[in-house]
């Protein structure tokens, strides 16, 4: 729940530098290093927590497009049109996150 929480207020974040105040660019790169590790440790304790197999794959999806935003900010001069996968690839996060905390409150 908390990375989804920390997706939603990530694009906020990209709303607020681009329509209220091009100065909090920084802002919306410097927040993702807080949260981009998250699906790393669910990943890592899933194995101890003995989550389904499907959990697993799931975090891995996670920390494969956690990867994909990064490069396409990092890269994003060199990549061109493909950068305007980013806030794509957000929405991947958004709806990947979601479909973890549906499957984990399934009783």
């Amino acid at each position: 729940m908390l990375f989804a929480i920390c997706i939603a207020l990530q694009v906020f974040l990209a709303g607020f530098a681009l329509f209220v105040d091009l100065s909090q660019w920084g802002m919306h790169g410097n927040f993702a290093m807080y949260f981009a590790p998250i699906p790393v440790l669910l990943f890592i304790l899933s194995f101890p927590a003995r989550l389904p197999k499907g959990m697993k794959v799931k975090s891995l999806v996670l920390i494969g497009l956690i990867l994909l935003i990064f490069a396409t900010a990092v890269f994003s001069e060199k990549i061109g049109f493909a950068a305007a996968a980013h806030p794509v690839i957000s929405l991947g996060l958004f709806l990947n996150a979601l479909l973890i905390m549906r499957e984990m409150t399934k009783g």
